[in-house]
């Protein structure tokens, strides 16, 4: 997705631009589903530009209890920078995929935020994806999805190196008499 910088970029320091955009977006690694919404607004801040925004918009998401696929909306705030490529901070930076600058040349009338949306939405994701707070996963047994029916798997096998762990809480626990 590219994004028009002409018109900041001639008009010096402080000025602003805002892009709006709602339809599909297409990302590595990331399966939106239906439009997203983005909102950005661009400004010069003389040596450099500054993005800053939001993406709205519904991805599908896996359970990491039970596996199961679910949707989750994500909100994400945008916040970058982008330096022309003269620039003493971006020498040596423009071709480098492990730097977190973000380049642009003199002749370029856009820049492309596709990988910078990218990059931000997947930060954004969940570290551990929950389909709901009382998901109860997968047996640990025979692999059933415990949300959908219990298996009839014995559950009050312990691993054996446990043991002294639940001898010690069994005996420190006040009785209930």
């Amino acid at each position: 997705m590219k994004v028009d910088i002409a018109e900041i970029r001639q008009g010096g320091a402080g000025a602003k631009s805002d892009f709006d955009y709602q339809g599909p977006l297409d990302l590595v690694d990331l399966r939106f589903l239906g439009p997203v919404q983005l909102h950005l607004r661009l400004s010069n801040a003389g040596s450099r530009l500054l993005m800053q925004g939001e993406l709205e918009g519904k991805v599908r998401v896996t359970c990491d209890r039970c596996a199961e696929d679910f949707e989750e909306t994500l909100t994400v705030e945008i916040d970058e920078e982008y330096l022309p490529s003269a620039s003493p901070e971006a020498a040596g930076h423009e071709d480098d995929p492990w730097t977190d600058i973000n380049v642009y040349q003199p002749e370029d009338t856009t820049v492309d935020v596709t990988e910078v949306l990218r990059q931000n939405t997947l930060a954004a994701l969940p570290i551990q994806a929950l389909c709901s707070e009382a998901c109860q996963g997968l047996c640990a047994s025979c692999g059933e999805n415990l949300n959908k029916r219990q298996c009839s798997c014995e559950r009050s096998s312990i691993d054996p190196r446990w043991q002294p762990l639940l001898k010690h809480m069994q005996q420190t626990e006040p009785s209930s008499n």
